[in-house]
Parts: structure tokens; sequence; C-alpha cells
């Protein structure tokens, strides 16, 4: 869904997995499983509208289907724990979901993600990739505060 600005916006936490400024170039990766099929599928995809206000589900409607990770990095990579049949001790293995899916469109199903019982599936976030120190919450910033004279203009209005 795309909304505007308004400070008036509510959201419901519960329903929110990714929340960003829109890009028309940005790519979301996804991992969702299909309570049809009952399997885990990865997909990529570009946002195709521009409508306001208006949901577009890329997961399917049923009741079990659920959303398991998204990301919106180049090179987003995603770490799944699973258990092979047999074997009583669960594995983990990091894909990079750019190697697995190409980007096509939202409404399409994706790739089914491995055969075996998956037990978790998480984005993992690529610290490398960060092109400035931006800054996110929680973050201090130490600022070099000089003192005003007396004899500057605006400043010196606030002592």
């Amino acid at each position: 869904e795309q909304t505007n600005y308004e400070l008036t916006n509510r959201y419901e936490n519960e329903q929110i997995a990714l929340i960003e400024k829109f890009d028309v170039d940005k790519v979301i990766s996804s991992v969702y499983y299909d309570g049809v099929s009952k399997n885990y599928f990865i997909k990529r995809f570009h946002i195709e509208t521009t409508s306001l206000h208006k949901r577009f589900s890329f997961v399917s409607e049923h009741k079990k289907s659920h959303l398991a990770a998204i990301s919106t990095e180049k090179g987003a990579q995603v770490e799944v724990k699973f258990k092979r049949k047999g074997e009583t001790k669960a594995e983990t293995s990091i894909y990079d979901v750019d190697m697995l899916i190409d980007v096509k469109g939202w409404r399409a199903m994706g790739n089914r993600l491995q055969q075996e019982n998956i037990l978790s599936v998480k984005a993992l976030t690529n610290t490398s990739s960060k092109k400035d120190e931006s800054l996110t919450t929680g973050d201090t910033v130490a600022l070099d505060v000089k003192k005003a004279d007396d004899n500057d203009e605006q400043l010196g209005l606030f002592k």
C-alpha cells in the first residue's frame, strides 16, 4: 500500500513488515509461505502502481499464507533454518536472493525455496552495502556547540 505523508496517517503495527519512502526503481525481495501449496516461495518484483491508499496483496489470500521475510536492499540475503527428513539437527543456509530469482511481476508466484522442512526464514541486513553513514533510531550524535558572542546578530537574542 502506498500512502501520502499526512501526519494523521495511522498504521497497525501487526500489519507492517516494511515502511519506506517509495522509489520506482527499488526491488522488493520477499519470502512467503503459501497456504495452498504448503511451500515457501521467493520472489522479487517492482511496485507497479501509483494508487494511494489501496492495498495490493502479493501473498495469496489463503488463511495460512504469510510473509516470512522482506527486504529492499541490493544484494538481499535470507537465512533459512531447516531440517532434512530423518535428521534431528537443524541446518542453516544463507541465500543471495538476487542469485535465486530474477525480477518478475508482483503477481508472479515466485520460485519454490527448497524441499526440506523449513523452520524459520529471516532477512539479513547487508551492512557493507551502506553508502553513507546514516543515523538510525538510538544513535548518539556528538555536537560541537560553541558559545555565541553577545555581538552575534540572531543568536544573541536567545540568551
